[in-house]
């Protein structure tokens, strides 16, 4: 039994929600249904609301919210010019060239998944803000919603480790252990914060987002980033264009590698960077759940949930918790 097995819990709950979607996607899913007037995936939106109540069994304290951030529904990668001052597909012409454009009906099955959770009641939260990621979303929910709260952040994308902390976690492996900043240093040998993995992401790229690399990721390069970030885990990227004369001397490849490429090394800064979001604009966007119950009901009958979940040996994807 799940409950036999002890594992740290948490308040709230923070989804990435397009990102697990696309993992609960295979090659086997079977093809999308009309629901109402639009063609859906229903074994895929059934497979995420599963695993959603999973998770909640394993990670949340009774009581506690799950709060699922969105992304741009068309995955264009742009921002809004109404707020913001450029946009990063303008910055660099490769940011997320590489971002697989899934079907229509995808995207009809996030909205669904969207309108399911706001049919339940307040515990569950959404948030979206056209053009941004959904990593941009997290700084603010945790800024005002969050602050004093114990956070698991459940995704595979890197970009979302800056938010770690004492009291924020991160799901990687839905079957792996939360990893804790400690956990985070014993593996990667520095601190994650905002300016190190900004620093980190800017220098030695990014495949998945289309950010090149401007220094190779040799042991000696790797060795002088901890070295700094470990020392001054705050530093300002941007500073390291202007690094004490003595330790540049020390280590004149690296530094001389910034210095040639500052240019791309500001635009990646830019890409790497997430989007201030003002806590006002944030909690006019963050809906909660309107416990709307005939809605609920209705939806979990169109994609066979009501089956499932009355079949108390049904687990989904042998997701078990950490033993601790």
């Amino acid at each position: 039994m799940i409950n036999d097995i002890r594992t740290q819990v948490y308040d709230s709950l923070i989804v990435d929600t397009m990102n697990m979607l696309h993992r609960l996607k295979t090659t086997d899913i079977k093809k999308p249904e009309l629901v109402g007037e639009k063609k859906v995936y229903k074994d895929l939106v059934r497979d995420f609301i599963l695993l959603i109540e999973q998770l909640k069994g394993i990670y949340l304290k009774p009581g506690g919210e799950v709060y699922l951030l969105f992304d741009n529904p068309t995955s264009r990668i742009s921002l809004q010019k109404a707020f913001y001052n450029v946009d990063r597909k303008q910055i660099s012409s490769t940011y997320k060239e590489g971002r697989k454009k899934e079907s229509k009906e995808f995207y009809y099955s996030l909205d669904l998944i969207k309108y399911y959770f706001l049919s339940q009641d307040s515990s569950y939260k959404c948030a979206q803000i056209s053009n941004l990621e959904a990593d941009d979303l997290v700084k603010p929910l945790l800024e005002s919603e969050l602050g004093d709260k114990d956070n698991l952040m459940i995704t595979n994308d890197y970009d979302w480790t800056r938010y770690l902390s004492k009291r924020t976690h991160w799901l990687k492996e839905y079957k792996g252990e939360p990893i804790t900043p400690v956990a985070f240093y014993q593996e990667h040998g520095f601190y994650p914060t905002e300016n190190s993995i900004i620093a980190y992401k800017s220098l030695f790229g990014d495949s998945s987002d289309g950010i090149p690399n401007l220094i190779h990721k040799t042991k000696d390069h790797l060795r002088i980033f901890k070295e700094i970030y470990n020392k001054t885990p705050e530093l300002d990227p941007k500073n390291l264009l202007f690094f004490p004369d003595v330790e540049r001397k020390e280590n004149k490849e690296f530094f001389d590698c910034i210095t040639k490429e500052q240019y791309k090394f500001k635009i990646n800064i830019q890409l790497t960077s997430s989007m201030k979001v003002d806590q006002s604009h944030f909690q006019k966007v963050l809906n909660s759940g309107r416990n709307a119950v005939l809605v609920t009901e209705s939806v979990e009958k169109i994609l066979g949930l009501r089956e499932l979940q009355a079949s108390k040996s049904f687990q989904f994807g042998n997701v078990k918790p950490p033993r601790v």
